[in-house]
């Protein structure tokens, strides 16, 4: 049902419901609701940069909010 990203059997991640929740709708699927209704975008005026390592991985990746009112950080 969820591949390898969480494990399964006794070495299953304790995280799964947290981040998916009992019906896929988990703490990962709030916050990411939350910074559209945000609206959050790519910030252009900054480059977003790799970690260096040989995976695809982001060290940095500015964003802006476009509604200040919706700014999940407060």
């Amino acid at each position: 049902r969820y591949a390898t990203a969480f494990g399964s059997g006794p070495h299953q991640c304790i995280g799964l419901r947290l981040v998916l929740g009992n019906a896929g709708g988990g703490a990962a699927a709030h916050v990411l609701r939350t910074f559209y209704e945000a609206g959050i975008q790519p910030d252009r005026s900054r480059e977003a940069r790799l970690d260096g390592s040989l995976q695809y991985i982001y060290a940095e990746y500015p964003v802006i909010f476009r509604n200040p009112r919706r700014h999940p950080v407060g």
